[in-house]
């Protein structure tokens, strides 16, 4: 586990980011660039998004006066001190050459990984835009089982035909594992369901890499993460350009809402109500709306406690988030009302409860949240602009992609209509 003191120090740093709307520049003559604290790999000295020849000389300058408090990462071998074998191991991230690497993943634990690695397998469906999005397909060699990977958004890895590596998307069947040989390492999720997946492979030589796909920010150190263990750090950058941009448009356009103005929400997964802290939420918080959930549980039944519900909250809206791919033909009316049915004990039911996409990528969520709760702000279309710009750049495999003619981004009650009898 990352020691407290450390963690301390990246909440300070992703704090400052976070304040600035986006990472912060020294000087230009300044070789300490910036201190983003996203791509959290030891070596990484300057804590900024790369490990470059930077890193090397801010290794060299602290040899005699390490200040460890702002430079945690310079100490790219873990062994409490800095000389010249931390410069050899950035020397060897650079050329991508044999070394032990030290990171932390999207749980927040530390890990070691033998670099480079060549070859990964997938646990979890969640994870497949992220490699799809950083052009890594070519590296996949097997994948878990899941229903939900059947949609346009998936249609570069499903081309793979990759074998089965376990019979549900969270577990790992090793006698599988076993039939692929030289599998180096396992992609899956940071959620507590995908547990399972990094405790089968204890013991073994696979790494399990756990990446968080669904924050709004925090997802950037994922993507940063991959792309230099899979040799896509050129896309990595542009994607953590393309959240930093959109993330600032959402805050300096959020800002102009006065506060008696701001919508109150609570956000919904499945039939139970989101905490503070619950990925969901920070969607919705992102977009401008204002959290009620007072608790930091990760969500609350709706089914089992109905005076909780009645009497605890009354939103403006209340954001329910549900997968249903990237295809046509979805079934407006059913999948308004297959969740929206708990939701009828409020008040500002049915107008105020609308569905988003959790297939589409947690900055891409908080758009469209933003272009339901402020079109007057953002424009009714921000959320499919937003989305068409992410697909052009990002998933060329995707041939002629037009949000405006494909897929299902929000259903709100208008798109479903009445409730079929």
């Amino acid at each position: 586990m990352v020691s407290n003191k450390l963690i301390a120090i990246i909440v300070v740093v992703v704090l400052a980011v976070a304040g600035a709307g986006g990472y912060f520049l020294l000087s230009d003559d300044d070789d300490r660039t910036s201190t983003t604290g996203r791509l959290l790999v030891y070596g990484n000295a300057n804590g900024d998004d790369l490990v470059d020849q930077k890193d090397i000389g801010l290794i060299k300058d602290s040899m005699e006066n390490w200040d460890e408090s702002e430079y945690p990462f310079a100490d790219a071998n873990k062994d409490g001190k800095i000389d010249n074998s931390d410069v050899d191991v950035v020397k060897k991230i650079i050329d991508r050459q044999k070394v032990p690497l030290h990171y932390i993943d999207g749980t927040g634990e530390e890990c070691t990984v033998n670099f480079p690695i060549v070859n990964y397998g997938v646990a979890g469906t969640a994870v497949v835009p992220m490699i799809e999005a950083l052009g890594i397909c070519d590296k996949a060699v097997g994948m878990t089982k899941s229903s939900s990977y059947d949609s346009v958004l998936h249609s570069e890895f499903l081309a793979l035909d990759l074998p089965l590596i376990g019979s549900k998307a969270y577990e790992i069947d090793l006698e599988m594992v076993s039939e692929i040989d030289g599998l180096q390492s396992i992609i899956t999720i940071n959620t507590d369901v995908y547990d399972d997946v990094e405790d089968a492979l204890k013991g073994t030589q696979i790494s399990c890499i756990r990446v968080n796909p669904d924050h709004g920010t925090e997802s950037i150190s994922s993507f940063l993460l991959l792309g230099l263990l899979f040799d896509g750090v050129d896309k990595s950058i542009k994607i953590s350009e393309f959240y930093d941009r959109i993330n600032n448009e959402l805050a300096e356009k959020v800002a102009t809402i006065s506060d008696s103005d701001r919508k109150t929400v609570l956000t919904m997964y499945s039939y139970s109500i989101c905490g503070k802290d619950y990925y969901t939420t920070l969607n919705a918080i992102a977009a401008g709306g204002k959290n009620l959930a007072d608790f930091s549980d990760s969500s609350k039944s709706i089914k089992t406690d109905v005076e909780w519900a009645l009497n605890a909250y009354n939103p403006d809206y209340i954001i329910q988030t549900s997968s249903y791919g990237w295809e046509d033909g979805v079934d407006l009316n059913a999948k308004f009302y297959n969740y929206g049915q708990y939701v009828t004990l409020f008040d500002c039911y049915p107008e105020n409860y609308f569905c988003v996409n959790k297939d589409l990528p947690p900055i891409l969520r908080s758009a469209f949240i933003a272009s339901v709760l402020y079109p007057e702000v953002f424009g009714e279309d921000y959320g499919e602009k937003t989305l068409q710009e992410y697909v052009d750049e990002f998933y060329g495999f995707i041939e002629d992609f037009d949000v405006t003619e494909h897929g299902c981004w929000v259903i709100t009650y208008e798109d479903a209509g009445p409730q079929a009898a």
